[in-house]
């Protein structure tokens, strides 16, 4: 059941240059989002990001967005779906086997039953991307959209050139975030969390900190995604983190929502639409 719409722009669209356009699914534990784009000339002609009810999503979800936003249908550019669920990892390339792809993720997190496991190789790195996707919800994008793309959002992270500075990017959704460390030209550690309190948050950073040996009065740490800047998570970070930056920079362009949204929570986005572009 769809809940709360967190933010929107206005869907006046043209729907005969639909054609035109690049659509891309969000789907999170708990919420799901579009994004409708033109690549050729880095603009957003609409964008929606919902809350769901219940504690995942389901394919009854989805059933229901499409319903609310019944202009969702072929002819696209191209159609996307981005996951973002915490059921996904990498695998080096020399330990992974193709004839068995569930072994790892069994061993990860534990197989469930209606459920898909989906393999991407990773541009950037050696590994192969193994992603649990939901039967049910797999099922009904694909039967909406013929050559839906599924990729999982460590995928997009990890095909960016990693700097030689260290760096960590802290990138939040409603109750899950990503950690990503990047230091010597190598990506150092993507991974995505539940957290319940701020406290949660700031364990994973300071232990960031000390696996990976980085200087934490060195270190820049960008923020981007669902937070305010005022909230009780961030005011923490800030006693502990001495260069905590919010993500300020966007490739494409978007147009207003009801509510004004922050660059770092578009930023979340557009890295994303760059990937996919």
């Amino acid at each position: 059941m769809l809940k709360k719409l967190l933010y929107c722009t206005d869907p006046s669209l043209n729907y005969d240059l639909l054609s035109q356009y690049s659509l891309v699914f969000q789907l999170g534990d708990q919420f799901l989002g579009c994004i409708l784009f033109q690549p050729a000339d880095k603009t957003v002609a609409y964008l929606s990001f919902q809350e769901i009810a219940g504690s995942k999503l389901t394919g009854e979800d989805v059933i229901a967005f499409l319903h609310e936003n019944s202009w969702l249908k072929e002819p696209f550019q191209q159609v996307a779906a981005v996951s973002y669920s915490t059921r996904q990892m990498l695998v080096p390339v020399e330990l992974f086997d193709a004839a068995d792809p569930s072994f790892f993720a069994d061993l990860q997190f534990g197989l469930r039953n209606q459920e898909l496991i989906l393999t991407n190789e990773t541009a950037g790195i050696e590994a192969v991307s193994l992603l649990s996707v939901p039967q049910d919800i797999y099922t009904v994008l694909n039967e909406r959209f013929e050559n839906i793309q599924w990729s999982h959002w460590h995928e997009h992270i990890v095909s960016a050139v990693a700097g030689e500075q260290a760096r960590i990017t802290l990138s939040f959704f409603l109750n899950t975030f990503s950690l990503a460390i990047e230091k010597n030209g190598n990506w150092q550690l993507v991974q995505t969390y539940k957290y319940n309190t701020p406290e949660d948050v700031l364990y994973f950073v300071l232990q960031s900190f000390k696996q990976y040996d980085i200087d934490a009065s060195l270190c820049q740490v960008q923020v981007d995604g669902l937070v305010n800047q005022d909230s009780a998570m961030i005011q923490l970070l800030y006693q502990y983190i001495p260069h905590l930056e919010w993500a300020q920079q966007l490739q494409f362009e978007y147009p207003p929502t009801a509510d004004p949204t922050p660059v770092h929570t578009f930023a979340l986005t557009d890295r994303i639409l760059t990937c996919v572009s």
